[in-house]
């Protein structure tokens, strides 16, 4: 179960950070031709992965703790 929960939420950061970096790739290309790290340019994408590939977790856990805690 752990497994299968880490596969999915691993497969939806990589797909979302992916359309983020695609949907956002002139402003990291202007980050990058200021002067920015490639991983300072990236981090708004990569938080919006993270974000997202947390979201069945976080909703399985609570559907969890209200069918245990009534």
């Amino acid at each position: 179960m752990i497994l299968g929960n880490s596969m999915n939420g691993a497969s939806l950061a990589v797909e979302r950070y992916l359309s983020e970096v695609r949907e956002r790739r002139d402003e990291i290309e202007t980050a990058l031709c200021l002067g920015a790290s490639s991983a300072t340019a990236a981090s708004p994408a990569l938080r919006q992965a993270f974000r997202a590939a947390l979201i069945p977790t976080t909703n399985t856990m609570a559907a969890a703790g209200l069918v245990t805690l009534p």
